[in-house]
């Protein structure tokens, strides 16, 4: 009997131990005092303990660790946990050239159950951006976000600003983000089951991939064909992780393959006014993700961090959400549309379908959408300015190599790039009235002849001798100016 009792009692001090470890780590009153000096205050603070005060260093395996969120009543979102009850989390690096390049880390954040932090769709998955990397700083991610909800994509990302504590060490003012994760709240499809082998499952079924740099797992590779955007050693490949299924059966694995191989061989054809690859890629999407590259000269955009979902057997493949922002917005006095960039053309779906008429159409008639929002993302920014001011200046003075504590100065840049790039692209996109050939006959002096891109196709003495093998909508330029014409 005493032994079954002392058995009981070590088994119920353990479990004690043990809900300790993971859910029920306890500030003392001192730690609690010093965390709050070390943060502005001003913005929502994130503290984070984990297991045995391990350093978060490594991308692989998570870190136990246990967490509280305090808002100071910012924007009127509610605290999670408290300091005297931390709730369970887990913790990891993330990232590929930001986590090799910088000091300054961002960390993937798994909570032990679903919460809305700050406002968000409850879930278990979220990300800390370190900010490190983006010029003007602070900009990128919330700036980027803010034109994909202007552009009504299906779903983007919510964010928020925090300032962390890892340990007791002030780690500097982060980007709270959603994940891009499948669920009704954020990427919606219906998902198959991980390693399926029904056809008619597999074909009904939805999937979420990622056009990527960095081999993964599971991962395929499309061969890419077109002489334009081959490297010097001939082989180019689309990179395709998949996220949903986590797990693929052979099955699934040619089902998969078979249908981008099918998407590359429709774009990659000589006939730019086929409609084929429409049946497979969802446009209105399509175009709406090319345009939020576009403004915020995302130049990886359709090469690396660039998801496609299909929602089930019924539905077109989708790009979005968009994802991976920081270090865009600098780009923006970059005269060129993303897809011609000769650093990031190498293997861009883009380059290939920037060369359809309907394309360009559907592009411009997206930017008259969007042309006169101008001054919105000029408010938007002056809202970053003033929900930071107190904060840049704290995670300045821990990062002196990466931020900067005038967050009107970042403003202002911003605001002058986006203003750069918003005057270029109307240049580019402005849809004037439609010109016809015979409106046109008239010019004698030599004209010149663009795609909608603004590329040059060619010159001509005279306007009535023009030809060219492909139908659509063009662009000329004579001494009386620019106008739009229709080629049969």
């Amino acid at each position: 009997m005493m032994r079954r009792l002392f058995f009981f009692v070590l088994l119920f001090l353990a479990l004690c131990a043990c809900e300790k470890a993971i859910g029920q780590e306890v500030l003392s009153n001192e730690q609690i005092e010093q965390v709050d000096q070390i943060c502005s205050g001003s913005v929502p603070m994130l503290v984070i303990e984990t297991e045995n005060h391990t350093p978060v260093l490594e991308k692989g395996d998570y870190l136990n660790a246990t967490y509280y969120l305090k808002t100071f009543g910012w924007c009127g979102y509610k605290d999670i946990s408290s300091p005297e009850k931390m709730d369970s989390c887990y913790i990891r690096c993330r990232g590929n050239w930001s986590f090799w390049g910088y000091d300054k880390k961002s960390y993937k954040l798994k909570l032990s159950k679903k919460e809305g932090l700050l406002g968000m769709s409850k879930n278990k998955h979220y990300v800390l951006l370190a900010l490190a990397n983006g010029l003007p700083r602070y900009m990128d991610t919330p700036v980027g976000y803010e034109v994909s909800r202007m552009l009504n994509l299906k779903w983007t990302p919510e964010e928020r600003p925090v300032e962390v504590v890892v340990n007791g060490e002030y780690m500097g003012l982060y980007c709270l983000t959603e994940h891009v994760r499948v669920g009704k709240e954020r990427v919606d499809i219906d998902e198959q089951k991980d390693n399926e082998t029904d056809i008619d499952k597999i074909e009904n079924g939805g999937w979420l991939v990622e056009l990527d740099f960095y081999e993964d797992t599971p991962q395929i590779r499309i061969d890419v064909t077109d002489t334009d955007i081959m490297d010097s050693s001939g082989k180019q490949k689309f990179w395709l992780t998949v996220h949903s299924p986590e797990e693929l059966s052979n099955v699934q694995y040619d089902y998969f393959a078979g249908q981008f191989q099918h998407i590359k061989d429709a774009v990659f054809i000589d006939d730019k006014t086929s409609t084929e690859w429409e049946e497979l890629i969802d446009m209105e999407e399509l175009v709406k993700y090319a345009m939020q590259a576009q403004i915020t000269t995302r130049m990886e955009a359709f090469l690396g961090s660039t998801f496609i979902y299909k929602k089930n057997g019924n539905s077109k493949w989708c790009f979005g959400p968009v994802w991976d922002l920081e270090s865009t917005i600098r780009f923006c006095k970059e005269d060129i549309f993303t897809w011609d960039e000769k650093n990031y053309s190498g293997v861009s779906i883009l380059h290939e379908i920037a060369k359809y008429p309907r394309f360009q159409e559907e592009l411009r008639e997206s930017w008259m959408g969007i042309r006169d929002k101008r001054d919105h993302l000029h408010f938007f920014i002056d809202s970053i300015c003033n929900n930071l001011r107190e904060a840049v200046k704290y995670d300045a003075e821990r990062w002196p190599k990466y931020g900067n504590p005038n967050i009107d100065e970042c403003g202002e840049m911003a605001k002058e790039l986006i203003d750069h790039r918003w005057a270029w692209l109307d240049e580019q996109l402005y849809k004037s009235p439609t010109t016809s050939i015979e409106e046109c006959k008239g010019e004698k002096t030599q004209v010149e002849l663009y795609d909608l891109r603004g590329l040059k196709i060619k010159s001509l003495s005279k306007f009535y001798n023009i030809k060219y093998k492909n139908k659509g909508l063009y662009l000329i330029k004579t001494g009386n100016g620019t106008k739009k014409i229709v080629l049969n």
